[in-house]
């Protein structure tokens, strides 16, 4: 007698539900109704994918199926543009951790999309170039879904517009570039833009030596609208 006979999928559901993720993937080999249940989005949704060399070229495979079709976070250690495209179509994909890469060989406005498209974005150890940075926050400043945004000291933003670069991370909520070689003229737009028009919550710009050059009051103004300024 099969048991499966007699268990409505609403019962697997259930139980499947209690399980941790180990164990609910040793139940998708049980046979092919579980693996049907058990690969259900919504078991997966929370679920974080990581990318790595051992499994970047079945990356785009993965995320197509089923069992990722809502899911929320991204783990990229390896990358290309073939797995970007992916992300980029993958609209469920809110949160994209990018850390430990040099990204030099990336599609800058592929990149600067996967990232706009994103809710949070993490890539403090990333390697950008000028091109791919400017192309990152051009898209911001435009309007984009991306509300957090993290670069670290890997990347030199100097170069970047300062009107254009205070439009963009005044778009965000949430913005830490430390050490990002950010210069006094790009501080002062990003602050008192800050001053009339701002989403941020949080601002980190530690690490940056012309934050020595920035007139107090200019920080003190800003602060009146961003409830955490992080300077030096």
């Amino acid at each position: 007698m099969d048991i499966n006979s007699f268990l409505p999928d609403e019962m697997l559901y259930n139980v499947f539900s209690l399980l941790p993720r180990k164990s609910l993937l040793m139940v998708l080999l049980v046979c092919r109704r579980w693996r049907e249940v058990g690969e259900s989005p919504w078991f997966w949704a929370s679920s974080s994918l990581r990318v790595t060399l051992d499994n970047l070229s079945q990356i785009s495979e993965l995320l197509a199926g089923r069992r990722w079709m809502a899911l929320s976070c991204i783990v990229v250690r390896e990358v290309s543009n073939e797995l970007l495209t992916s992300v980029v179509d993958h609209r469920s994909i809110k949160r994209l951790e990018m850390n430990y890469l040099d990204l030099s060989l990336v599609d800058p406005e592929l990149l600067a999309t996967a990232v706009a498209d994103r809710e949070v974005v993490d890539m403090r150890s990333c390697r950008l170039t000028n091109t791919q940075a400017t192309a990152i926050f051009t898209v911001i400043s435009n309007g984009s879904r991306l509300k957090s945004l993290e670069i670290g000291p890997m990347t030199n933003l100097s170069t970047l517009e300062p009107s254009m670069m205070a439009k963009a991370v005044n778009r965000l909520e949430r913005a830490e570039m430390r050490g990002t070689h950010i210069s006094k003229e790009q501080v002062s737009s990003i602050l008192n833009q800050a001053v009339t028009h701002t989403r941020l919550h949080f601002l980190d710009l530690r690490g940056n030596w012309s934050m020595g050059e920035v007139p107090l009051e200019q920080v003190r103004a800003a602060r009146r609208n961003i409830r955490e300024v992080y300077c030096k």
